[in-house]
């Protein structure tokens, strides 16, 4: 049995000030990119009032997941910019 990948879509609601996360079939997402738009109209997103992006990663970095110390840490390395 084939396992599935997925991409997800994280929406930031400004109508409802809510933060959502779908899982998009990387299949689907790769043949289609134009597809988050229309799945977030169809769950009901006001599309002209949202800000989206569409990540590998399903959770949140944020003080309790990804935070080492004083800094965040992720794939890129922002401390040598500053």
């Amino acid at each position: 049995m084939e396992t599935k990948e997925y991409v997800y879509l994280w929406v930031l609601d400004f109508n409802d000030l809510q933060v959502y996360k779908y899982a998009i079939d990387r299949v689907l997402y790769n043949e289609d990119p134009e597809c988050c738009e229309d799945y977030m109209q169809r769950v009901g997103h006001e599309t002209s009032n949202v800000q989206w992006m569409v990540s590998p990663y399903d959770e949140v970095l944020d003080e309790n997941n990804g935070w080492t110390g004083t800094y965040l840490q992720t794939k890129y390395d922002h401390r040598s910019i500053i």
